[in-house]
């Protein structure tokens, strides 16, 4: 696939071996893009700028989905042009600060799961998110409802039923990816930071299993603490649709992994070492399912925004 100019995506999937799903927006207007290799379909799904919170795209068993929050909406496909629209019976609880409340929101980046549950990744205000949301869907019924929410290391679950929640004393650490894998909550937090990482780098670069609070049940894979000094410092993370990788890539190209990404295998706790052919180097992994992986161009802290082309491909782990 080459990408038209003035085209933005916020997120691809590999849905299965033949197919990707995108959300993608243009001037102003937010499409699901359905690509195979004979054809390329585009249904409107939302109009309004990034500030007026766009849809959020995930998957979830045999599902694509996407939400509307405002709307407390969601739409599920099983194949292009024919979603089942699934009403959410409930909203979350907002965080209470001293003088106000403020609801959080979703992030670009929804959790990937292979039940009818589904993590959602909440920000408080900030561009980066602290908080997981859980939805439940009823695939018999098409509705679904919020059923409670989490902080990395929190003590206490926050049930969808309360009226507010306070502010927590010290900041969460923000989380780039969640998944949920046959009850298990895996996820990946770089610390605390409030609007970005970039200038400063990580504090951490963690992939846990949590508990049903928040709690770190096991540490999988952990770069230990990074200090603001060493700017170089720090591995950003996305679960595969296939549930077995978390695809780890640099932050910054002349860290110690020498700009390149590593798979580190959920099954077996094993990191891989990766190498592209000749001609795809400045390409990087970005989804896998069945004996797929998925790549993209010019894809820069987990933004596609300026990416140019997709190949799909077998690489041999």
């Amino acid at each position: 696939l080459s990408v038209t100019e003035k085209t933005s995506y916020e997120r691809i999937i590999l849905f299965n071996n033949q197919c990707i799903v995108a959300l993608l927006s243009k001037d102003y207007k937010y499409y699901l893009q359905w690509i195979t290799a004979d054809t390329i379909t585009e249904e409107l799904v939302f109009t309004g700028d990034y500030m007026q919170n766009p849809p959020v795209l995930f998957r979830c068993e045999d599902y694509i989905g996407y939400i509307i929050h405002q709307q407390n909406k969601m739409f599920l496909y099983k194949e292009a042009d024919k979603p089942y629209e699934v009403n959410i019976n409930n909203t979350l609880p907002p965080i209470r600060y001293p003088d106000f409340e403020r609801e959080l929101l979703p992030y670009r980046y929804a959790g990937n799961s292979n039940s009818n549950v589904v993590p959602f990744l909440l920000g408080d205000c900030s561009s980066l998110p602290n908080y997981i949301a859980f939805l439940q869907i009823d695939f018999q019924a098409m509705t679904a409802s919020w059923t409670s929410q989490i902080y990395w290391n929190g003590k206490n679950t926050i049930p969808a039923s309360a009226e507010y929640f306070e502010k927590p004393v010290k900041r969460p650490f923000t989380m780039l990816h969640a998944m949920l894998n046959n009850s298990k909550l895996y996820a990946y937090a770089i610390g605390d930071r409030s609007s970005g990482y970039l200038k400063y780098g990580m504090d951490y670069s963690e992939l846990s299993v949590l508990d049903e609070n928040g709690s770190i049940d096991e540490n999988l894979f952990s770069l230990g603490r990074l200090y603001k000094a060493d700017k170089k410092g720090g591995k950003e993370c996305l679960f595969t649709s296939s549930l077995e990788y978390a695809i780890l890539t640099p932050v910054y190209k002349s860290d110690d992994w020498k700009n390149k990404q590593k798979l580190f295998n959920i099954n077996n706790r094993q990191l891989h070492d990766i190498t592209l052919s000749k001609g795809y180097t400045k390409y990087r992994i970005i989804d896998h399912i069945g004996n797929t992986f998925l790549l993209a161009d010019r894809v820069d802290n987990l933004l596609l925004s300026w990416m140019q082309n997709l190949i799909t491909c077998e690489i041999d782990v």
